[in-house]
């Protein structure tokens, strides 16, 4: 039986995003096809853990974490969750239980699932990293239009991009517009984040953000659960 590489399984508030605020139980999984330079889960891609649970067992700790007063969304994260062969069966189970599902996805893999939600993070060129052994793979991999437009057209979805500086800026406006080439997209749907994993870093930040999204449209998102727990594990 295939089985899931689970990294770890926590309840929490959803930090980033459209849903921000949003009680959330988190599917992290382990292994991902990218290395980003700032990556902030590097346990699930540089020294990706191995913990293999199948699906029922996901499912039986999630419904430990679930308080008995409401459902809360389920977020499946990674690494990247596509690359998980049972991630649509767990999706499946999830809608199943009736638990609103959210996939967090880099956008270079497509699966069919039954998600309500993706936040699709396309990496920009300051996400490739300095190692020799991946900085080629990386710049191959990091943009995949292939798969991201199908990604676009399978559910709701956000695009959320990292951004590091002002050309991190320029070169979502040319990811765009190549997208809308053949799907419609709307401003609204496109979340710009500043990259840290310290508070005082991510502040730093928020004017080149601001500005960016007054003049398009963009919605910014902040990194709550690090205003809140700092860049702690299970958060």
């Amino acid at each position: 039986m295939i089985k899931l590489n689970i990294s770890e399984i926590f309840y929490s508030i959803q930090g980033e995003g459209l849903y921000l605020g949003h009680p959330s139980i988190f599917v992290r999984t382990s292994g991902c096809n990218l290395r980003c330079a700032w990556c902030d889960t590097p346990y699930t891609s540089w020294d990706p853990e191995r913990n293999e649970m199948e699906v029922g067992e996901v499912m039986d700790k999630i419904c430990i974490l679930s308080p008995k007063s409401f459902t809360p969304h389920v977020v499946i994260t990674g690494g990247e969750p596509y690359m998980q062969k049972e991630l649509p069966e767990l999706i499946r189970c999830l809608k199943e239980q009736g638990y609103p599902v959210t996939v967090e996805t880099n956008g270079t893999i497509f699966r069919e699932t039954e998600a309500d939600f993706l936040s699709i993070s396309p990496k920009l060129s300051t996400s490739t990293p300095g190692d020799s052994r991946w900085k080629k793979i990386h710049e191959e991999k990091r943009i995949q239009y292939g798969p991201l437009l199908e990604l676009i057209q399978s559910a709701r979805y956000q695009l959320k991009f990292v951004i590091e500086n002002k050309s991190d800026l320029e070169e979502v406006d040319r990811i765009v517009h190549r997208i809308r080439e053949h799907v419609d997209i709307c401003n609204e749907n496109i979340v710009l984040m500043p990259q840290g994993r310290e508070v005082s870093e991510i502040r730093e930040k928020y004017l080149l953000l601001v500005e960016k999204c007054l003049n398009k449209g963009y919605r910014l998102t902040p990194r709550l659960h690090v205003d809140i727990w700092g860049d702690q594990r299970g958060h």
